[in-house]
């Protein structure tokens, strides 16, 4: 009988670095450590993860082909937390089960993606608006100070560099 054993599977090993590498891909490990999009998993667990049939990561790796368009959309359609805890009930029915149904399968498989297009929509609109914050941010500084003069040579940028060059407008061919 092996001295060591993975205490998530019950794994045996006969030394100690077997057992420190299967830690790092230990499959029930893995699926303890929760889906992706609830925590930050290491890279390994995420592939492990990957492996095992019925978990988010796997049910985003299936096709969504078989899924009806009417479903797609009601899914997409509801609210992102029930979506979530939907995944976390058929993950915790479906992982380890030998007696899986197709119909439960593919029902993750549905609402897995409905929920990673949902998170994609949330994050790309998020890009959208920090962007505009930082396009109104630069013009606000790149905007000249006109309150010196009407002299276009003497307008400034409020980042104090000069709006014209000295020794002649940029329009006439002088460099800067």
């Amino acid at each position: 009988m092996s001295a060591f054993s993975c205490p998530e599977c019950g794994w045996p090993f006969k030394d100690p670095s077997e057992q420190k590498n299967h830690n790092k891909r230990c499959v029930r490990k893995a699926y303890r450590a929760g889906p992706s999009y609830k925590t930050n998993i290491s890279k390994s667990f995420l592939k492990a993860r990957k492996t095992i049939e019925g978990t988010y990561e796997w049910a985003l790796l299936q096709s969504n082909k078989a899924t009806p368009n009417k479903l797609k959309i009601a899914f997409t359609t509801t609210p992102k937390e029930k979506l979530a805890k939907e995944i976390e009930r058929l993950e915790s029915i479906l992982v380890f089960n030998e007696s899986r149904s197709d119909r439960e399968l593919k029902r993750l498989i549905a609402i897995s993606h409905a929920f990673s297009t949902i998170t994609n929509q949330l994050t790309q609109s998020d890009k959208k608006k920090l962007r505009k914050a930082a396009v109104r941010d630069l013009n606000s500084k790149l905007k000249p100070d006109t309150h010196m003069s009407n002299d276009i040579m003497d307008v400034y940028f409020k980042s104090g560099v000069r709006a014209v060059s000295s020794g002649g407008l940029p329009s006439l061919g002088k460099n800067k």
